[in-house]
């Protein structure tokens, strides 16, 4: 892979492997052991200088049901280069109102975020200083499903960060935040007809605001939306798919609440099924060709078009 970015070039060359293992006992016990590791290098131009980067976590969960309550509970060791190690433990429970019509959910999990090595070592644009971003969410929501077509759907979220990272224009380098809350609430509307057709509609507040200074913090997305239906028959599916960022920017030549739409297309054809499965694909991205900009650093095209062949065995 090759990068440029805000005039620093460099070759990055990533591998990774990744392993996971599930076990189910049928609507009693689920238990899930994973293990992921990447490792690689940078090099920068105009430098005589490499970096080698390497990470890897395992991570272990269990989802016990009784009756009509679910529990889980997991833990992750997170291992850097960098920053070195990091337990997250994670807990949850979910009780169901009503048998597939109606739930609740909660859930706590600590997180923990390494930057990646180039933010921290580039020879003239990387933060020695940088540290990781650890934090603690909170979930509390529920589903409904009043008719059988429809589900509605409701998460209230909050988050305690240490170290919060976000881009520095004026330093132009990454910087850690000391202490920062996130809360926010989520919704989304969702319909599937007998006939093929599935709509939906969801959209999300948040607020993230420095505990210091008690300041919203501007440049983070603050409003979203999501809209999409898909009609399938046979073996054909098209789906409109729109999305819409409020960023809450500084930037004077922002232009980014508006509706971005794309088509995507899809036909299978009729192929044995030991031998695979082929298909077509298609897609207008900025369907309506909607002039959409966050920064001019990184101008977003005009309406384009891509289709191919799929293949899976």
């Amino acid at each position: 892979r090759f990068f440029v970015f805000f005039y620093r070039n460099y070759v990055d060359k990533t591998w990774g492997v990744s392993a996971r293992m599930r076990y189910e006992s049928p609507e009693v016990n689920a238990f899930v052991l994973g293990f992921d590791e990447d490792w690689g290098r940078y090099d920068w131009f105009n430098y005589t200088k490499e970096y080698k980067t390497r990470n890897w976590a395992t991570y272990v969960n269990d989802t016990f049901t009784i009756g009509k309550f679910s529990f889980n509970a997991g833990i992750r060791y997170d291992d850097n280069k960098d920053f070195g190690g990091e337990f997250s433990p994670s807990g949850g429970a979910v009780y169901r109102i009503v048998k597939d019509k109606a739930l609740v959910r909660v859930q706590i999990a600590k997180g923990f975020s390494a930057p990646p090595a180039a933010w921290v070592h580039d020879p003239q644009y990387g933060n020695p200083d940088l540290e990781p971003e650890i934090g603690v969410n909170y979930q509390l929501g529920g589903e409904v499903r009043p008719f059988d077509f429809l589900q509605l759907e409701v998460n209230f979220f909050g988050t305690d960060t240490k170290d919060l990272i976000l881009y520095d224009w004026d330093t132009q380098k990454w910087e850690n935040i000391d202490e920062v809350r996130r809360e926010g609430v989520e919704g989304t509307i969702r319909a599937s007809f007998d006939f093929g057709l599935m709509v939906s509609f969801g959209g999300s507040y948040v607020d993230v605001v420095d505990e210091e200074t008690d300041d919203v913090i501007e440049d983070i997305p603050r409003t979203m939306y999501n809209a999409s239906a898909a009609y399938t028959y046979e073996w054909m599916t098209h789906s409109v798919v729109g999305r819409y960022i409020d960023h809450n920017s500084t930037y004077p030549e922002t232009k980014d609440k508006v509706f971005i739409f794309d088509y995507l297309f899809s036909f299978r054809l009729p192929f044995p099924e030991p031998y695979g499965k082929p298909s077509f694909f298609g897609a207008v991205y900025n369907l309506t060709n909607t002039s959409y900009l966050y920064r001019e650093v990184w101008p977003q095209p005009d309406r384009w078009v891509e289709g191919g062949v799929r293949f899976e065995f």
